[in-house]
């Protein structure tokens, strides 16, 4: 046989393949095997002698449910049973130390499968496994592997399948506490499905019946389903885009976000199956196919609760077999989350005093904070702020354990927040699954906060899967906008810090990553609402407390356009100062403060009631501002606001008109003085009387009392307008020629700090960006080398953007025709379309600003793309 040694993620990281070969990842549509028998543990170490022992017959297994293995029980195993993670790895880890509750150690797992095929064909065993794997076809050695941190695919193992059934077993092992587990399936060498194939835990039998049921412990059938979401199937949008961004990245594209179909199963008769199950049974939005494969998402009206669903499988000798399952569908996880409105993250508990842990969450309790996550490991340090298990006389203490006590206490809900992971002293990387799941199992936080696998980083399914395990309900929060596609988050976060430039924060909106990311993030399977994370603390240069008053504005502006506001809350001390003597030292927390006492009037109903636990309501767009509706909705939250965002706030006329459609108003309420406003119905809207209110310089509020709660149809996230890109069609300017120019296109400029060259504009990856130094206006120009009839051309700009630009083509780079001539620019994308035009050369001019402290920034740009 031959070795093959191939380096993978992290250099050191090695994957040895012995009879097959190291996969380049192309997904095909090929689905994994979720559903095994599995017997074990047995017992295995650093010296790895339990994965070379054979404890079961290895050559001669031929498995039954419940039949011995050794001194073990084949059993039935299908991690979705109890992780909601929607993956295609099989979690030995979460099983056995999370819901067996077994210790974390080394360990060998027998996993086998039975698969039928009407004629013999050869095909591959596709296998990712950690640590390490053996596997066997019809009891003859097809190969092993060794994959720490394992991708899909990570090995490619030759096998013969003959006609009939066939026997496929893996011997997955790790040697420490850390990941374990495996991905496998069969395919032709493309990765596509092979024509015919079943799978069964059974094999060949007389006796045809439904294989398909629950685990041992206690629980439906089937995985759950959530309202709203995929049920099990998912695919990461716009995966043809992204192979085609990281050609030959296997690396990057084993990682994207997948899960395969829910097969059900049976057992004995003679393949093929076909199965019919009664109309209407399944819950609305699944369809079950006749190969047994349930597809669809819940829809967002279906019914919560448990269905049984009668199933009738057909063998294609005619004989049927009757049974069934049953199915729970729950509210999505994270729709509480999408609902509160308003988060925070807290930074640098070890700041506070025992004293003050009391007065941040009333603090927070008043302003209306639904959610706090409590950094508790790392944040550009290696520091636990809680006795985990991998370091458990941490030099903090349990301030994680003090700054719950005080949330629950308020009625704030307590996430944990972890970041900067790999490389860390403590533990390893491969022991973050084990990290996680000590953490919530400790602590049953309400959201885990990953501040880390926005980068790519791998095994990402093993890592969620782990929380899920342990926490069905924990809501994951992916702080990662640069990797969007990695792993199955709940939520995604995207920042605005400004980076010191604090008018950044309204014209990057929701945040300063989001105008230039991939297409997908608008069009994610799961409903989620984008987090938008603000953190105003003082600087050296701006030492003051925080303008509280624009801060209100923006955090109402992102709940009123369906974002969830973190608006972070950490205490902070002043520039220079030794250490916070107390919340009111701290310019950030007065300027919460000030926040508070807004939010609740004294003697009046709080204002927060308006746009936190609330939903996006009724009522269009509208230029005076936002509209929300209560969660009983029996209230419509009016908001007047002005902002950056185009909104005017409370008309001057004295008089508004509000569509409301059959709605009936039996009260209107000026929130902000808790005075009744006059109105009466006109037709399908009502005319509210604002001659006697003043307009309040962050938000005037109107409350509508309704007669009848308004109908229950708003449970999926609006998103927010997004940049989309370029999927299917061919961009020409892809690796052409390009060059930074001055303003005049006559001399060459060098690259920003030598790094942002001109070759980032046209590479395909948003991530890397092309700047001019030493002048400030300056001309990107893109040689196409020869003529082509363009029609559309898009420039992605970065943060830093011009707020004029010109954007003109040429057929000889002499004479210029200028497409588009841009003043007063906000930064997002331009898209440019017209009829088709003979051009070789395109320049993007970088006008304004022309110097230092303009509007905007010196023009970056992320990406130049060109199309005939």
């Amino acid at each position: 046989m031959k070795t093959i040694r191939l380096a993978l993620l992290f250099g050191a990281v090695m994957l040895a393949v012995t009879g097959g070969a190291q996969a380049m990842y192309a997904p095909g549509n090929s689905p994994f095997v979720n559903t095994w028998l599995v017997a074990g543990p047995f017992e295995n170490d650093a010296s790895n002698i339990g994965f070379e022992k054979d404890w079961i017959g290895e050559e001669r297994a031929r498995p039954a449910e419940g039949a011995a293995a050794g001194n073990r029980q084949w059993t039935y195993f299908d991690d979705r049973l109890f992780s909601r993670n929607y993956d295609d790895y099989q979690d030995l880890y979460s099983y056995y130390t999370i819901v067996k509750r077994l210790a974390p150690v080394g360990r060998v797992v027998y996993a086998h499968v039975y698969v039928y095929v009407a004629s013999a064909v050869a095909a591959e065993l596709r296998v990712g496994a950690d640590s390490e794997f053996k596997a066997w076809v019809n009891g003859v050695s097809a190969g092993r592997g060794e994959s720490p941190a394992a991708g899909k695919d990570a090995a490619l193992l030759p096998v013969q399948l003959r006609r009939g059934w066939n026997s496929v077993l893996l011997k997955v092992a790790c040697k420490e506490d850390g990941f374990f587990g495996f991905y496998a399936r069969i395919s032709d060498l493309y990765g596509n499905a092979v024509p015919g194939l079943e799978y069964s835990l059974s094999g060949a039998g007389t006796q045809l019946s439904i294989a398909t049921h629950g685990l041992s412990t206690p629980g439906a059938s089937l995985p759950a389903g959530y309202r709203g979401w995929p049920y099990v199937e998912f695919e990461a949008p716009y995966i043809d885009y992204l192979k085609n961004r990281y050609p030959g990245k296997a690396d990057r594209i084993e990682s994207f976000a997948q899960a395969s179909a829910f097969q059900l199963l049976a057992s004995g008769g003679v393949p093929p199956y076909r199965w019919t199950v009664k109309p209407g049974a399944l819950p609305a939005g699944l369809s079950l196919g006749s190969d047994g494969k349930i597809h669809g998402r819940v829809a967002s009206s279906a019914r919560l609760g448990r269905y049984t669903i009668g199933l009738v499988v057909a063998d294609s000798t005619g004989r049927r077999a009757n049974g069934t399952v049953t199915l729970d569908v729950k509210e999505r996880p994270n729709r509480w989350y999408q609902d509160a409105g308003l988060v925070g993250l807290v930074h640098s508990p070890e700041i506070l005093k025992p004293t003050d842990y009391d007065g941040l969450a009333g603090l927070m309790k008043r302003q209306g904070y639904q959610a706090a996550m409590v950094i508790s490991y790392g944040n550009g340090d290696f520091r636990f702020r809680y006795p985990s298990r991998f370091e458990p006389k941490n030099v903090d203490g349990d301030l994680v354990g003090h700054c719950k006590a005080a949330f629950d206490k308020a009625g704030i809900k307590t996430g944990m927040y972890f970041g900067n992971i790999v490389g860390c002293p403590q533990f390893r990387y491969s022991q973050v699954n084990s990290l996680l799941a000590d953490a919530v199992q400790k602590y049953h936080p309400a959201v885990i906060y990953l501040d880390w696998c926005g980068k790519h980083v791998k095994a990402d399914d093993a890592i969620y899967s782990a929380v899920r395990s342990a926490s069905p309900d924990a809501v994951i929060v992916l702080n990662g906008m640069r990797r969007p596609e990695n792993g199955d988050w709940d939520v995604l976060c995207i920042e605005n810090m400004a980076y010191g430039c604090r008018g950044l924060a309204w014209d990057s909106w929701p945040g300063e990553f989001y105008v230039t990311e991939m297409p997908m993030v608008g069009t994610w399977p799961k409903g989620q609402a984008l987090e938008s994370w603000r953190y105003f603390v003082p600087t050296a240069t701006s030492p003051s407390t925080p303008d509280w008053q624009d801060l209100l504005r923006r955090q109402i502006s992102l709940i009123g356009d369906g974002c969830v506001a973190d608006i972070d809350h950490s205490p902070t001390r002043a520039p220079g100062a030794s250490g916070l003597v107390g919340l009111a030292d701290s310019p950030g927390l007065i300027a919460h403060e000030n926040m508070a006492r807004w939010a609740n009037p004294d003697g009046i109903p709080a204002l927060s009631s308006s746009y936190t636990n609330v939903r996006q309501g009724p009522i269009a767009s509208a230029p005076w501002g936002y509209d929300t509706v209560s969660l009983d909705r029996a209230k419509i939250y009016l908001h007047f606001i002005k902002n950056e965002r185009g909104k005017s706030g409370l008309p001057a006329c004295g008089s508004v008109k509000i569509p409301l459609g059959a709605a009936k108003v039996l009260k209107a309420v000026w929130m902000n003085k808790n005075q009744a406003v006059a109105f009466n119905r006109k037709g399908n809207a009502i005319a509210l009387d604002t001659r006697l209110l003043s307009s309040d310089n962050i938000d005037t509020i109107i409350r509508l009392e309704l007669a009848q709660p308004l109908p229950d149809t708003d449970h999926d996230a609006p998103y927010p307008a997004s940049a989309t890109l370029p999927v299917t069609a061919k961009n020409i300017a892809f690796h052409k020629p390009i060059k930074l120019l001055s303003l005049d296109g006559k001399r060459a400029l060098d690259p920003c700090g030598g790094t942002m060259v001109a070759e980032n504009a046209n590479d395909d990856d948003v991530l890397t960006v092309a700047q001019a130094g030493g002048e400030y206006p300056w001309t990107l120009q893109l040689d196409l080398e020869v003529l082509y009839l363009i029609s559309k051309i898009d420039v992605t700009f970065d943060r830093n953007h011009a707020t004029e630009y010109a954007i003109s083509i040429s057929d000889n780079g002499d004479r210029w025709t200028t497409l588009d001539h841009v003043i007063d620019a906000d930064g997002m994308p331009t898209r440019l379309s017209f009829p088709a035009t003979p051009a070789r050369y395109v320049r993007v001019q970088g006008i304004k600003p022309d110097g230092p402290n303009q509007p905007g920034g010196q023009m970056a740009i992320a990406e130049l793309r060109v199309y005939e």
